[in-house]
């Protein structure tokens, strides 16, 4: 999903945001940091969101999109994190659509 976001001074900035449950998303908080107005965009169609729970730590930031309901991302259990295992990221980088493909080098 797209988060769009404008700062207080106007400026517009973009990223991208991940299903969990029911109305909840998590982004990345450098995304929503410091935001005026934060927007998601998706299937045609732009609903306000709001920044609700933050970890600073880890970097995520959860949002709550009134009136959205969607099944959570499947993701892999962590036990089955492991070093060479093939690895996709998709997301909204300068506004654009992109996926980039990699592999686990390393577990921290």
């Amino acid at each position: 999903m797209k988060v769009v976001v404008t700062r207080a001074d106007g400026s517009k900035e973009f990223g991208s945001a991940v299903s969990m449950t029911g109305g909840q998303l998590v982004t990345n908080c450098d995304v929503i940091s410091d935001a005026s107005r934060i927007e998601i965009e998706f299937a045609g169609e732009t609903r306000l969101a709001t920044a609700a729970l933050r970890d600073s730590y880890r970097d995520l930031c959860f949002l709550d999109l009134p009136g959205y309901r969607a099944e959570p991302v499947p993701m892999i259990d962590v036990g089955q994190t492991r070093v060479g295992l093939d690895v996709a990221a998709a997301g909204y980088t300068n506004g654009a659509y992109t996926v980039s493909t990699g592999r686990i080098i390393g577990l921290h």
